[in-house]
């Protein structure tokens, strides 16, 4: 299990609204945030894992963002 606290700067995108406006108009947002999560290594042979991660993140910016973030990975280990 981890958990972290950051600074979370969040953009959004609206849909267009005329005909010239390619993106859309833009807005962000900062401030305070978290994750919890965790995750799992197996290891197959001694120098290398391999494991998943999966974390909840929550920024207090435009009266709450919140998401998952999922992770696979590979590591070798040396010495």
């Amino acid at each position: 299990m981890v958990g972290q606290l950051g600074y979370y700067n969040v953009g959004v995108s609206y849909p267009n609204t005329s005909l010239f406006d390619i993106f859309g108009p833009t807005e962000d947002e900062g401030g305070v945030g978290f994750n919890l999560g965790g995750g799992l290594d197996y290891y197959p042979i001694d120098w290398i894992s391999v494991g998943a991660d999966v974390r909840y993140h929550r920024a207090f910016v435009f009266d709450g963002v919140d998401y998952f973030t999922t992770m696979l990975g590979a590591s070798f280990h040396f010495g």
